[in-house]
């Protein structure tokens, strides 16, 4: 018995052990023994120039073909190897969407396997992307949906793991698709190069005239006036560092400077705006939304420009704070608080289905500028009127329950006194 354990405990040390995404280890056989070990998942990270670039602009979630080939022959690792003259002819993207398939932990193996039937290369490559440890379930007379629906059942961490992996890099969803409206009612869609990178914006104004941000930047030449402008538009997502998918948020500016051919002169102007927005595919109408048994409860922030004509100049400045927002169950009431550094808590409410708005404004900050509180606030609160424009978004969005939520607010209380464009984002905290 003795000589038995060391045997079992040698044999361990030698071959290592499994875990749910395949084997750390083989004993390697002479060259010419023909022997191969099971194939490995990838080792390294993904990664895709396009994709973490795009990352660096916006949180909002975007895979072209290029990007999702690209994230298909990374999780192929070694394929060729191991099924050489299998699936030559299968494309990647018909791979992916198997694969995300598959990704559906509530799936029956029957229900798999007339899925795939007629489609067993389909199947081993979608299952192989997955984990390429499960190989071994094509081998000849294998009953493959239920080797491979028994091991996702045997590691549910894991499987919930690379499923979720698999999602957020197979799935075909482009940022174009994605349509950002501003505080002044302009609104702006992106423009992608052929390898799946953001790379500017269509800005179209009220009167519907488009002005192409190409390279995030527009040149045009007035040869009446003998001008050259040029034309640089800067994106600053808000919505990125709350961690938003399908919506976003934030800031823009545009600097524009001309050159006057007649004169040599230049000269240059900068105009800055705010923006909500997200893909049309993912969003749920206000009133399809189902609220769950408690209320909905969606978390995040908000950013605040607030003009001041109570001066002897009209000034401006520039808020953020932390905002939630609060769907009631019983009522349908929409409430958004916020809670503005160096200026003042806001509350804002209104009923499903209606743009207008009642705002309270309270506890003006201690630090905050005089310029900017409300000249009709009584004992520091102020209420009035206004707008407040929602849209919601989900990964299901058939499912009407919303996990995340951008919108823009606007508050006038006249020329002489303070106005506030706002925007917000929040999501569901899980």
């Amino acid at each position: 018995m003795k000589k038995l354990c060391c045997v079992i405990g040698a044999l361990t040390l030698l071959f290592g052990c499994s875990d749910g995404g395949g084997t750390s280890g083989y004993v390697p056989n002479p060259p010419d023994s023909g022997f191969k070990p099971r194939p490995q998942n990838p080792t390294v990270d993904f990664e895709n120039a396009s994709v973490e670039q795009n990352n660096d602009l916006t949180g909002l979630y975007s895979r072209n073909t290029v990007q999702v080939t690209d994230y298909i022959d990374y999780r192929l690792n070694d394929w060729d190897d191991f099924n050489p003259d299998v699936g030559e002819n299968i494309s990647r993207v018909d791979i992916a969407d198997a694969a995300l398939y598959l990704t559906n932990a509530e799936l029956s193996a029957a229900e798999i396997a007339e899925h795939f039937d007629g489609k067993r290369d389909l199947f081993h490559m979608a299952v192989y992307v997955i984990n390429n440890a499960l190989n071994h379930c094509f081998d000849s007379g294998t009953d493959s949906a239920t080797c491979f629906t028994e091991w996702r059942d045997s590691v549910p961490p894991y499987f919930e793991n690379i499923s979720t992996e698999i999602r957020e890099n197979a799935t075909l969803l482009t940022a174009d698709g994605a349509v950002m409206n501003t505080v002044d009612g302009k609104e702006f869609t992106f423009f992608l190069d052929t390898n799946g990178t953001i790379s500017g914006v269509q800005l179209t104004d009220a009167d519907d005239v488009t002005t192409d941000f190409k390279q995030w930047h527009n040149y045009s030449v007035d040869s009446d006036a003998n001008t050259a402008t040029l034309q640089n538009f800067s994106y600053d997502s808000i919505g990125r560092e709350l961690g938003l998918s399908y919506s976003d948020f934030g800031r823009y500016k545009i600097t524009s400077g001309v050159l006057n051919a007649n004169t040599g002169q230049e000269t240059g102007s900068t105009t800055t705006g705010m923006f909500a927005g997200g893909y049309e595919s993912k969003k749920i109408a206000e009133a399809d939304i189902v609220i769950p048994d408690t209320d909905l409860v969606l978390y995040g922030r908000a950013a605040a420009t607030v003009t001041s004509g109570r001066g002897s100049e009209p000034a401006t400045a520039n808020f953020t704070g932390v905002s939630n927002l609060y769907m009631n169950k019983d009522s349908g009431a929409v409430e958004l608080v916020t809670s503005f550094d160096n200026w003042y808590n806001v509350v804002a409410t209104k009923n499903i289905g209606n743009n207008d708005a009642k705002f309270t404004f309270s506890n003006f900050a201690e630090s905050g500028i005089y310029l900017f509180q409300f000249a009709d606030a009584v004992d520091g609160k102020f209420e009035t009127t206004g707008k407040m424009d929602i849209n919601y978004y989900a990964e299901n969005p058939e499912t009407n329950l919303p996990t995340e939520a951008t919108g823009l607010a606007t508050v006038d209380n006249g020329a002489d006194d303070v106005k506030m464009d706002m925007v917000f984002g929040v999501k569901q905290q899980f």
